[in-house]
């Protein structure tokens, strides 16, 4: 009987800690719209993007959120056929707990470019480190909430193989360089003592192609008390 017992409490154990081990950063509905119960807002993705949530831990802050990646995307042909390296569109939320202000904050975000004065984790997790020049910066208010636009061009250099194609690519003594460079969206918003981030980003060929969903995404960020608070008032 000891023995039922203790086992039947090891298996009771063990499913316990496969429940947390799973616990999620938020919920998907609706294949669509991630909705972060801990941090209480919500983003809706266009049609065509693959939603990744991430491990939650309750009892540490965990910066990155979410990973959205869309699902069919333009490549370069000439690096698909020569197999190199592209970027995939992708949005990904981060969280920062911060007494800063959006103005405060996105300064802050600037200076690392040049003088990195911080190990922060959710600077660390981005390319912004890297060859990256700020192009834009605006404070935009929309669904009475203020958020900070910042624009960057995100430098990059690829190597082809081009041993064993034909004479054409040969003449490159075996290696292609691909200089070109990605460009990084970034949308700040603050809600009590928490910053929101989205960033965004995308090869610059087809940044065309995905401006639309990357503003639409930006745009659609709810801070969830305060759509309770503004439906009960009306």
């Amino acid at each position: 009987m000891k023995g039922i017992i203790t086992y039947i409490t090891a298996l009771l154990l063990l499913v316990s800690f496969g429940s947390a081990q799973a616990a999620k950063t938020g919920e998907v509905k609706e294949d669509s719209i991630y909705i972060d119960n801990r941090l209480d807002f919500s983003v809706e993705f266009p049609e065509g993007w693959k939603l990744k949530r991430l491990k939650d831990k309750d009892d540490e802050t965990n910066y990155q959120r979410l990973i959205a990646t869309k699902k069919n995307f333009k490549v370069n042909q000439t690096i698909k056929r020569m197999g190199g390296e592209y970027t995939i569109p992708t949005v990904t939320i981060f969280a920062d707990s911060t007494d800063l202000s959006i103005e405060e904050y996105s300064r802050w975000l600037i200076d690392q470019l040049y003088t990195v004065t911080s190990k922060s984790e959710i600077v660390l997790s981005t390319e912004l480190l890297s060859d990256t020049d700020l192009l834009d910066s605006v404070m935009v208010h929309a669904n009475k909430m203020d958020s900070k636009r910042l624009q960057f061009k995100h430098k990059y250099k690829r190597f082809l193989d081009t041993s064993g194609r034909d004479v054409n690519w040969q003449r490159d003594g075996g290696v292609k360089l691909i200089q070109d460079y990605n460009i990084i969206e970034v949308a700040l918003y603050k809600h009590n003592d928490w910053l929101i981030m989205l960033y965004a980003v995308c090869e610059r060929e087809f940044y065309q192609l995905n401006k639309m969903d990357f503003q639409t995404v930006f745009n659609s960020l709810r801070f969830i008390d305060e759509t309770a608070e503004a439906e009960s008032r009306d």
